[in-house]
C-alpha cells in the first residue's frame, strides 16, 4: 500500500494552525491519490466467515469429459465404468447448462480458485510455452477460496499432480493448510535420462514419430517419468485417489474441512473413491 511520508518540523513549516484541518484533508487526499496510482498491488486478508460446518470436497478432473458419464447420458466410452459417480448421481444436483468461462488448465483454476472473471482480459505474454488469456501466477491482490475458508474455521489440503499450478511462482497452493504435489505429470522434469532421449519405440512407431516434432521429447519425459511413479502406483490417477484417500482417513473427524484433489483424467476417483460413496465416514 503506498503512502506519503510527512515530518512534523515540514508540516510545522507549510502551514499554521488555523489552516491545519485543510491541511490535513488534502494530505490525506493526496496520499489516497498516490495509492491509487501505485504500481503493483495490495493483498488484503478475507474478512472473518462464519461456517456452515458442511465438509467441502471439490474434485477437479482434466479433463474428464461429461461424455464418458452415465448421468449425461449415453456414453462416448461404453468401456469406461464410474459407478461411484453414477450412484451419486442418483441423489445430486446435475447441471447439464455449467460451461467454464476459461480453458485450458490453468486458466480454468484462477476462475474457480478465485472467482475473478477471466474475460475481459488483459494478456501480458508469459515465458511459457503456452500463450493464453490468464495462464499466469495469481495476482497478490487474488483472494482464494482456500484463503477465505481459513478464515471460516476450515481445516484444507490440495493434492494436485498439475505441475503447471507447482511451477516456481505459479502459488495455486497458497491458502490451503497442506498440499501434496504428486509428481511426474507431462513434461514435469521429475526422471532424468543423462544420455539423451530414451527409447520410445515400444509407445509410438518411429515413423509417427517424425510427423509430430517435440513428441519425442515428450513421451521421452513422461517414460522416465513413468519409471518413478510407477514405484508408487499404476497411474498418477491412482496415486492422487490414493493420498486423498489417506488424507481423508486422517482428517474426515476435524469438521469442517476442504479436501481438493486435481489431476489430470482422473478416472480412478469415478471408479474406486470411497470418499463420495454416502455409507462411507465424511
Amino acid at each position: 500500500m503506498a503512502g506519503l511520508n510527512f515530518s512534523r518540523r515540514g508540516f510545522l513549516k507549510s502551514t499554521t494552525a488555523a489552516g491545519a484541518a485543510g491541511s490535513v484533508f488534502s494530505a490525506t487526499a493526496r496520499a489516497q491519490e498516490a495509492q491509487m496510482t501505485a504500481p503493483g498491488s495490495t493483498w488484503e486478508r478475507p474478512a472473518k466467515q462464519h461456517g456452515n460446518d458442511l465438509n467441502l470436497i471439490v474434485i477437479v478432473s482434466d479433463t474428464f469429459r461429461r461424455d464418458n458419464l452415465a448421468c449425461y447420458g449415453p456414453k462416448w466410452l461404453e468401456s469406461l465404468e464410474t459407478p461411484n459417480l453414477d450412484r451419486f448421481a442418483e441423489g445430486a444436483a446435475i447441471f447439464e447448462n455449467f460451461f467454464s468461462e476459461l480453458l485450458p488448465t490453468i486458466p480454468l483454476r484462477r476462475t474457480l480458485y478465485t472467482g475473478r472473471r477471466g474475460i475481459p482480459a488483459y494478456y501480458f505474454p508469459q515465458p511459457e510455452p503456452v500463450q493464453l488469456p490468464g495462464w499466469h501466477p495469481l495476482y497478490y491482490e487474488d483472494v482464494t477460496l482456500a484463503e477465505t475458508l481459513q478464515e471460516a474455521g476450515y481445516i484444507s489440503t490440495l493434492i494436485s499432480d498439475l505441475y503447471h499450478e507447482f511451477k516456481p511462482g505459479r502459488n495455486f497452493q497458497r491458502g490451503f493448510q497442506s498440499y501434496q504435489y504428486i509428481r511426474g505429470q507431462e513434461f514435469d522434469p521429475y526422471g532424468t535420462s543423462p544420455h539423451g532421449l530414451l527409447d520410445v519405440s515400444d509407445m509410438v512407431s518411429p515413423d509417427y514419430l517424425q510427423g509430430f516434432p517435440g513428441l519425442h521429447n515428450f513421451l521421452s519425459q513422461y517414460k522416465a517419468n513413468s519409471n518413478l511413479w510407477r514405484q508408487q502406483g499404476e497411474s498418477l490417477a491412482q496415486i492422487v485417489a490414493d493420498a486423498a484417500m489417506r488424507w481423508l482417513g486422517e482428517n474426515f473427524r476435524q469438521r469442517p474441512f476442504y479436501m481438493h484433489p486435481s489431476g489430470r483424467t482422473l478416472r480412478q476417483i469415478a471408479k474406486g473413491l470411497w470418499f463420495i460413496t454416502p455409507s462411507r465416514p465424511g
